[in-house]
C-alpha cells in the first residue's frame, strides 16, 4: 500500500519551499530561452483546457458547419481535439510548467529548460498545492492576469450579445 501523498502548501508570498531534498527558490527574471517557452505555455493556457471554452468552440463549430464554413469550424474542432488529447495523455497543465520556469532548485541551469528537466521538476511538484502553483504561475508572468481577465470578459460579452443579453462593461483593476 502506497503512503498517502502529503501536500505541501507554501504560504502566499513564499520565495522558497522544500520538496524532498530540494529547496526551490523563486526567480524574478527569465533567460531568453525560458521566455520563449513561457510564451508557448501562455498560448496553451489561454487556448487549452477550459470546459466552458470547449463547449463554446463546439457550439460555434456547429454553427459554422451549418453555414458551410468548413475551414473555420475545422480550426475550432482541432483546438478542442488537441486540448482533449493533452488531458487524456495526462500532460501537465501549462500553468504547472510555467511555474517550473520561475522556480528553481540550487544548481539548476537557469539559461534553458530541456524536456527532461521539465518532466523532473513537474514530478517534484506532484505533492505541492495546485492553488499555490497556479497563483505563482499567473503572478510571475507580467500582464498575464490582466490579459486572462480581458479574454474572459470578451468571451462573456460575445456570448451575451449572441444571446441578446446586455453586454457586461469591462471591470477596472
Amino acid at each position: 500500500m502506497d503512503a498517502e501523498l502529503e501536500v505541501i502548501s507554501p504560504p502566499a508570498g513564499a520565495t522558497e519551499f522544500t520538496v524532498g531534498e530540494r529547496v526551490y527558490r523563486k526567480s524574478q527574471s527569465l533567460s531568453a530561452r525560458r521566455y520563449a517557452i513561457m510564451e508557448r505555455l501562455q498560448q496553451e493556457m489561454l487556448n487549452g483546457r477550459d470546459p466552458v471554452e470547449v463547449f463554446k468552440n463546439n457550439k460555434t463549430a456547429f454553427e459554422l458547419l451549418n453555414k458551410q464554413q468548413f475551414a473555420q469550424a475545422a480550426v475550432l474542432i482541432h483546438a478542442n481535439m488537441t486540448g482533449a488529447a493533452r488531458i487524456a495523455d495526462m500532460d501537465p497543465n501549462p500553468a504547472i510548467k510555467m511555474f517550473c520556469l520561475f522556480w528553481n532548485y540550487e544548481g539548476e541551469d537557469k539559461k534553458g529548460m530541456t524536456d527532461d528537466q521539465m518532466r523532473e521538476k513537474v514530478e517534484d511538484m506532484q505533492g505541492v498545492d495546485v492553488g499555490f502553483l497556479f497563483r505563482e504561475a499567473a503572478s510571475s508572468v507580467p500582464g498575464f492576469l490582466a490579459a486572462y481577465r480581458l479574454a474572459l470578459e470578451a468571451s462573456s460579452n460575445e456570448e451575451n450579445q449572441k444571446s441578446g443579453n446586455a453586454p457586461t462593461p469591462p471591470s477596472k483593476g
